[in-house]
């Protein structure tokens, strides 16, 4: 949504004039890393999961959310949804106890739904896609973690795949990024911007779930998939598209079909306004502008649900209460009732009402809430299945744009509502429903999660949850815990009873597979190795003097990115003081873990290793080594040091899923070592941890053990190579067997080299010698060790490259201010094979910073005035050769002593010098002040002066909210990376919108200056201006950097 205010002129209609996404108070520095990301290829290339085939397989048959004509129906009966909006649990620089907080508070209210975002592209924190083609991990990890507990909380999902607006990137970084696209209409037609979000859609419908082992596409906790945020094509964004309904239509079909070509087990729905195209359409909302048509969109077949919102007053023409204005054509009411009957009668699907809320700083909060109450009227009258409020917050969310919606002042109007369409869901005898989740699949004596938070009951509650296991088991409690001891397929029934006695029974089934001999599967939970702190599930025997012990780490299921595992030796295997493991985390990769009688020391190596993984722990004498290796037989060592251990100490296997009361698990091979061993849990852990033997069989009990081995990898092709790897890609193998296929061998000249994951398909082999040539191999190996053919392929490294790039030519001072200094030269070329890498910038013989290859521009900022420099660019190419500096002399310009002194009368706005810090969200006068979505994020307080970075895209607040017709006059003191910078934004304040460049006495430079609007020529009620407002993705086209260092009234 943009919930700004729209402003329109003789019919037509502007774009919306400002977004409403601030960066929340709790965010941190988190930047994506290289090893943050996956660089993929499609999805199939993505590492969806930490290690190879899960242990813990998917749920069971948790019924889906379905349709039958115009209801939402799960498990045949019909079910009605009330919920929220929500975009802070996915905003990049969230945190998990977010998403902990907003699920419980959904579930104290009875919301049944959750709306938000499966999208960023191309900004900051943990950003889903920072550039095209890659994903962050970090991000993925954060979305399998609200997909998990929304689960828990009997929650369900509508996950938006794009953003219509500039929030997250948005489809304009979509647009950026494509070769050809240019407008915001390329988005939906130029074919590199639909494969782009093809590969996003794919990635996610593909992934599995680090925490459940769940692909997003089989987990019933997503309800609908989204295609996008307010999808829309109006009038003004595109000059090549003469039909843009049509053009709507097209894309709606082709990705609504991809998806259900990948998942037909969710509902898709467009994500619309529910705008119509009527030829005698009375405004902009039923005539053609936006390019949306709710009819037309919703008859394709391949989208299930019709998705509509409400936004009167921000919505020119629609009336917010009953009694309609002079230029209003229709209600909010009416609106509703509209799209409800079109929906049930002319498209006979259900209806979302997917946005609506009333702004309670345009009005006041006795209004929304008597709105809403109205709206859920119309909702609960017309039988409509959905509807999610924007949005629903924390008590401690700032309220910085009027939308947010808080429990203490609207939260009985949404559970009362709740309490409505309940009673109109499940059995119509008003008895309760049992919805039972299960997993599909375990290994003898692994936990599964049992879970009945789906369950409900309409006229009232229910009082018990029972659970009766085949193997003679039972439980009680909405989600319970159980382990089997025997393989075969098992059956969970859960029985639930209301408050009056009715019940219901659902039945889950499961299969239970064995372990392989000299395998262990240890679950854990407790708080990862870290200062005193020492918490696991820790199998172990007996062992004296020195000793070396190594495991397999074939698969880890991490609940949280430090969950470890590893192999340790410990003095005192149920309270240890002294330790030394190796240890790998799906966050860091292999470390040394350490302890003396207290302190913890943990030794990260920072190499992303994921499972498959080889861990040695070595102790000899009083020094403590860990090992690390993809194969078993090249050990790179992480770390050594001393630890205070007795002769007679402990060795085994541990797991800390660093999460007291959760448990993850890992699996380990090659452990024929560990005989007469113990099993206990370390620490105070809320639940109890379990280590279970191999006993050598790999089926699930009814004979079928698996001795197939899987396909030969298809198509090996050598996609790249340079001086020292080669980098290779193949087609996925299969497997009949039924333990599944579990990794790729890589070998080079027939020695194993590496270990990949199932789920990736490509690897890049490395520590190679120039202009060498080596057979590479790859098989696939499944679950039972059943191994493949081996393909080969023959590779040639490169030659090696030691010859200089030629030096940059015609080295050029453009411009020069009394701070800094322009510059441009031609391109180096290098013939050495490797490639131009970067450019190195020097002032006088010391280097300034580097430019990427494909620039030949740079800026040598923060230089005295009226000084003579000597500037060098030298070319640096892949292999690390330097070519001859480029070098000119060039004096600064004098320095600007333009600035004057502000009256005394003057009112400061901010002046960024950290009192009130920026950010804390407030400036000068005390009213709330804040930025996103720029290429710095929120801006950077440097020197006093709050700096703006911006790519076409961009907003900056300072809240006035006061009366400030004393003064004529609202100055900027301001200035440009480049200069000229007032044709990249607008200005607004009280009322009025306009260029800056428009409106300001003068053009702002690189070197600061005070630069004054004048309000009253400007058009600006001083009486009453509200919020000021940069926003620069309307003002023009253009990037740069603004840096402001005073705004005050004069």
């Amino acid at each position: 949504m943009a919930r700004d205010n729209h402003t329109y002129a003789g019919g037509g209609a502007d774009r919306p004039d400002g977004r409403t996404y601030r960066p929340d108070d709790r965010r941190s520095a988190l930047a994506a890393s290289r090893r943050d990301v996956l660089r993929t290829i499609g999805a199939g290339a993505l590492l969806g999961s930490i290690g190879t085939a899960r242990v813990q397989a998917a749920p069971g048959d948790r019924e889906f959310v379905a349709t039958d004509g115009p209801e939402f129906t799960v498990g045949g009966e019909p079910i009605y949804f009330s919920g929220t909006n929500n975009f802070w649990v996915t905003d990049p620089y969230s945190d998990r106890s977010r998403i902990d907080d907003v699920l419980a508070l959904c579930a104290d209210l009875d919301q049944n739904l959750l709306r938000t975002w499966a999208f960023c592209a191309g900004e900051g924190g943990q950003c889903l896609q920072p550039e095209p083609g890659v994903f962050n991990e970090a991000a993925l990890q954060h979305l399998d973690y609200l997909v998990a507990k929304a689960g828990e909380h009997g929650v369900r999902l509508i996950l938006s795949l794009v953003n219509n607006w500039d929030d997250y990137g948005g489809m304009a970084q979509y647009i950026e990024w494509a070769d050809g696209a240019s407008e915001h209409g390329d988005f939906y037609v130029n074919e590199a911007c639909r494969e782009l979000y093809r590969t996003h859609v794919e990635t996610l419908l593909t992934r599995e779930n680090s925490i459940t082992g769940v692909e997003y596409r089989n987990d019933p906790a997503i309800a609908m998939w989204e295609l996008a945020n307010e999808p829309r094509l109006e009038d003004d964004d595109t000059e090549t598209i003469d039909d843009r309904e049509a053009a709507l239509t097209e894309w709606f079909a082709d990705m609504s079909g991809f998806i259900k070509d990948f998942d037909d087990n969710h509902l898709v729905t467009t994500g619309l306004e529910g705008f119509y195209t009527r030829a005698d359409g009375p405004n902009w909302m039923y005539g053609d502008w936006t390019g949306q048509n709710f009819i037309a969109h919703h008859e394709i077949d391949t989208i299930d649900v019709c998705s509509f919102h409400l936004y009167p007053y921000h919505w020119p023409g629609m009336g917010l209460a009953g009694q309609l204005a002079e230029d209003d054509v229709v209600s909010a009411v009416e609106w509703i009732r509209e799209h409800a009957a079109d929906a049930r009668e002319t498209l006979e699907k259900p209806a979302l009402l997917g946005e609506f809320n009333v702004n309670v700083q345009e009005h006041d909060l006795a209004t929304r809430n008597d709105r809403l109450r109205a709206w859920y009227d119309a909702l609960d009258s017309q039988d409509a299945g959905a509807a999610a409020i924007w949005q629903l917050v924390l008590e401690d969310t700032e309220d910085h744009d009027g939308f947010q919606v808080y429990r203490s002042e609207s939260g009985d109007i949404l559970s009362g509502y709740a309490s409505t369409i309940r009673e109109k869901s499940g059995h119509s005898d008003g008895t309760p429903t049992a919805d039972a989740t299960a997993p599909s699949s375990l290994r003898i004596g692994e936990s599964g999660d049992f879970s009945g938070t789906y369950s409900f009951d309409p006229d009232g509650s229910i009082a018990a949850y029972d659970w009766a296991f085949d193997d003679g088991a039972t439980a009680t409690g909405e989600r319970v815990a159980h382990r089997f001891a025997e393989t075969g397929s098992h059956e969970a029934e859960l029985t639930v009873t209301d408050d009056s006695g009715a019940t219901d029974a659902d039945i889950e089934s499961v299969s239970v597979e064995g372990i392989p001999e000299d395998s262990f599967l240890v679950e854990g939970a407790g708080e990862t190795f870290h200062r005193d702190t020492k918490q696991c599930h820790f199998a172990s025997m007996p062992a004296s003097g020195d000793v070396a012990v190594t495991a397999r780490v074939a698969d880890l299921e991490p609940v949280d990115p430090e969950t470890q595992a590893g192999v340790m030796v410990a003095d005192d295997p149920d309270a240890p003081g002294a330790l030394g493991a190796a240890t790998i985390t799906p966050g860091e990769g292999s470390e040394l873990t350490r302890a003396y009688d207290s302190t913890v020391w943990r030794e990260r190596a920072g190499d992303d290793r994921t499972p498959p993984i080889w861990l040695r722990v070595k102790r000899s004498g009083s020094t403590v080594s860990a090992s690390v290796s993809p194969n078993g037989s090249d050990w790179t060592e992480i770390g050594s040091g001393d630890v205070d251990l007795p002769d007679d100490v402990h060795v085994g296997l541990f797991v800390s899923s660093n999460a007291a009361g959760e448990l993850a698990a890992a699996r380990f091979d090659e452990v024929d070592w560990l005989e007469d061993w113990t099993a206990t849990d370390v620490g105070p852990v809320s639940v109890a941890g379990a280590t279970t033997a191999g006993d050598g069989t790999t089926d699930d009990g009814d004979g079928d053990e698996d001795t197939t081995p899987p396909t030969a990898p298809g198509d090996l092709t050598v996609t790249e190579t340079t001086d020292s790897s080669i980098s290779l890609s193949w087609d996925a193998a299969t497997d009949d067997g039924g333990s599944g296929l579990a990794h790729y061998d890589v070998s080079v000249d027939g020695a194993l080299d590496q270990q990949v994951p199932a789920g990736t398909t490509t690897a890049t082999v490395e520590a190679l010698d120039p202009g060498t040539a080596y057979d590479i191999g790859v098989s696939a190996v499944d679950g039972a060790g059943n191994e493949s053919g081996t393909v080969t392929v023959t590779a040639t490294t490169g030659d090696g490259d030691d010859e200089a790039p030629t030096a940059p030519a015609d080295l050029t001072a453009t411009e020069t201010t009394s701070s800094s200094v322009s510059l441009s030269w031609d391109a180096s070329t290098d013939s050495g094979g490797s490639g131009v890498e970067q450019y190195v910038v020097a002032v006088d013989g010391e280097t300034a910073h580097t430019v990427e290859a494909d620039t030949t521009s740079t800026t040598v900022e923060e230089l005295d005035a009226e000084t003579t420099y000597e500037l060098g660019v030298s070319a640096v190419d892949a292999a690390g050769n330097v070519s001859d500096p480029a070098v000119i002399e060039v004096a600064t310009a004098e320095g600007d002593d333009s600035d004057e002194e502000p009256p005394e009368n003057a009112l400061v706005v901010n002046d960024y010098d950290g009192d009130p810090a920026w950010s804390s969200n407030r400036n000068d006068l005390g009213n709330w002040c804040g930025a996103g979505s720029f290429a710095n994020g929120g801006g950077d307080v440097e020197d006093g002066a709050l700096v703006l970075e911006y790519d076409n895209a961009g907003w900056f607040v300072e809240q006035l909210n006061q009366d400030v017709s004393a003064h004529s006059e609202l100055v900027f003191v301001v200035s440009g990376a480049s200069g000229g910078e007032g044709d990249h934004f607008v200005v607004s304040a009280g009322g009025v919108r306009s260029r800056f460049s428009d409106v300001a006495d003068g053009s702002i430079d690189t070197d600061p200056k005070p630069i004054a609007i004048d309000m009253e020529s400007a058009g600006i009620d001083a009486t009453s201006p509200g919020e000021l407002r940069l926003n620069f993705w309307q003002g023009g086209s253009g990037s740069g950097a603004l840096r402001i260092e005073e705004i005050r009234l004069e």
